[in-house]
């Protein structure tokens, strides 16, 4: 199965009830981001688009609830989905994909609650899991944030933006980079063909010229690290030890860039456009500021204390 760590897309959010029909009944939430594009006629059948957008990550959290009997109350459950051709063709008319699922089950779950939660989730997806070929205990963070939710277990990392700043469009094109050899795929507003709408001056300035100092500090040789749309091979997650950064907003995307360019990873930048959102609040704040300004001058040190070790 080809795995490529997609961030900030977002196809399916819900808060309520996730419904189970006589099997039982759940009330929690559901995030669902597939690789798809947004089809608008069936001119693309049987073309090269069948070979497009057949990842999914599916994932659940039961606030309250039972399923075949047995109480799931506080469980989660994630599904990372891979199918033969195109997930979305048979929602215009198009062949039905053959799919194959490895699920991530809650840790804290007891083996029937494990059962229960698979045979939800199977039923829940109405099919699109297909055939289940493996079933692994693991922790599941599944954290709404107001702005975003975030979903991650071992294996699998998903940052879903509510308010669609990231268009969902690009998403294919991050992943196939993935897929054909980069080991970092970033959706960039400052390469040619990417764009910012919308913005005030000041917001493009702070953004702009944060870029550039964090690039120049550090030699990230990359237009955009604190783009936040981005895929990762899971080969350089596990290089980069990505659980321990403990940064947050800005910082956690140059930490992440940093520590990506230390190890050598092949980066490349996609360019996106990227519009400011139409609802809610942005997440900048003085803190945020603050803290990747400090972060990078940290990271510096830390570089070039790395190098007198070496020397000697």
């Amino acid at each position: 199965m080809t795995r490529a760590v997609v961030v900030a897309a977002l196809v399916g959010l819900t808060t309520a009830s996730l419904g189970a029909g006589s099997m039982g009944s759940v009330r929690g939430e559901y995030v669902e981001a597939r690789t798809a594009e947004v089809f608008t006629g069936g001119c693309i059948m049987s073309s090269e688009a069948e070979m497009l957008g057949r990842q999914a990550v599916l994932a659940w959290k039961v606030n309250n609830g039972q399923f075949n009997g047995v109480s799931i109350d506080g469980l989660a459950v994630v599904a990372a989905v891979t199918g033969d051709r195109n997930l979305g063709l048979q929602e215009i008319g198009g062949g039905t994909p053959t799919t194959k699922s490895v699920v991530f089950v809650d840790e804290r779950a007891n083996p029937a609650q494990r059962m229960a939660l698979v045979a939800m989730a199977s039923q829940l997806s109405k099919g699109l899991m297909g055939t289940v070929v493996q079933v692994t205990p693991a922790p599941i963070q599944f954290a709404d944030r107001g702005a975003e939710i975030r979903v991650a277990t071992t294996q699998v990392s998903l940052d879903v933006n509510k308010h669609l700043s990231h268009d969902p469009t690009y998403l294919p094109a991050l992943v196939a980079s993935v897929e054909l050899g980069a080991d970092a795929a970033l959706g960039s507003r400052y390469v040619p063909g990417g764009r910012i709408e919308n913005w005030p001056r000041l917001r493009l300035f702070l953004s702009r010229w944060g870029n550039r100092y964090a690039a120049g500090m550090l030699g990230l040789a990359v237009n955009d690290a604190t783009s936040g749309y981005r895929a990762y091979s899971p080969a350089l997650l596990r290089r980069i030890d990505f659980a321990t950064v403990r940064a947050e907003g800005y910082g956690f995307q140059i930490e992440m860039t940093h520590r990506a360019v230390r190890a050598d990873a092949r980066i490349v930048e996609v360019p996106i456009r990227f519009v400011d959102r139409v609802i809610g609040e942005s997440k900048l704040s003085h803190h945020i500021i603050n803290e990747a300004f400090f972060l990078v001058n940290r990271l510096w040190f830390t570089d070039r204390l790395l190098r007198v070790r070496r020397r000697r």
